[in-house]
């Protein structure tokens, strides 16, 4: 099937880190009258946006990343992991390195409309036209990972993104964190990386807000530990309610 698309796929990629610019989440208020005035006269338009009053958090690395999400439940961390994809030249790369059409067996993953059956072939595909990731790249995962100990192999692709606010949301989907009792928000390094991936488009399509990486099935995973972040991650009840559950980040490697 590799046939099919035009690849690109010989570069050696390189980490793509979006804390290289940290992230910073500030108290905010409304503009006053005369700050109104004043871009007005500067910018001939009223358009202006809240202004800064304090800084709440530094957030420089995907760990700490991960943490603050779960804390925290809604952020901006999303729309600047966007804003530095747009101009990463690392990530530009990457996307050079998959093909030039997503084959139709992932576009359908992607969307979630194929049944288990088609892993496998899933699988062949991302073997076909993926590639590794580069040593010591970080990836989210949200959801229960394992419930085979610290050290598994994986037996179906494997969906990570690269911005952790995706990833609790994806954990949170359909009730899955409330039937678990708990969020679990995962964050994997490469090491001694062996199973290929596909990196899928962040922009122009129907998903790319995910900024997804699928790894192809048979990735072994070395799970190092848990963290406690909070007792009172909330999410909603099939009621229209709320409840609060434990919510964990959990650090691993993958390869």
């Amino acid at each position: 099937m590799a046939s099919k698309f035009i690849l690109n796929n010989s570069a050696v990629l390189k980490v793509v880190n979006p804390f290289l610019i940290p992230f910073e989440e500030w108290e905010r208020r409304r503009p006053t009258h005369e700050e109104l005035l004043s871009f007005y006269k500067q910018h001939q338009h009223f358009a202006m946006g809240d202004v800064k009053t304090r800084r709440l958090a530094v957030i420089d690395d995907p760990y700490a990343a991960a943490v603050y999400q779960v804390q925290h439940g809604a952020t901006d961390i999303e729309s600047h992991i966007d804003d530095f994809l747009e101009t990463d030249k690392n990530f530009a790369e990457w996307r050079r390195s998959m093909p030039t059409a997503i084959p139709k067996i992932l576009s359908n993953y992607q969307l979630r409309h194929q049944s288990g059956n088609d892993y496998p072939e899933v699988s062949s595909i991302i073997n076909d036209v993926g590639v590794c990731l580069p040593e010591g790249q970080y990836v989210y995962h949200g959801g229960l990972l394992s419930r085979c100990g610290a050290n598994f192999f994986t037996t179906r692709p494997l969906s990570t993104s690269l911005c952790p606010q995706i990833g609790v949301r994806l954990a949170e989907k359909q009730f899955n964190a409330l039937n678990a009792g708990c969020l679990q928000l995962t964050l994997l390094k490469v090491k001694d990386p062996k199973t290929k991936a596909y990196i899928f488009k962040n922009k122009n399509t129907n998903q790319g807000h995910e900024k997804e990486i699928v790894f192809a099935a048979g990735a072994q995973i070395y799970l190092r530990g848990s963290h406690l972040v909070t007792m009172k991650y909330r999410v909603c009840t099939p009621s229209g309610g709320t409840k609060n559950i434990p919510g964990y980040v959990i650090v691993g490697e993958i390869s």
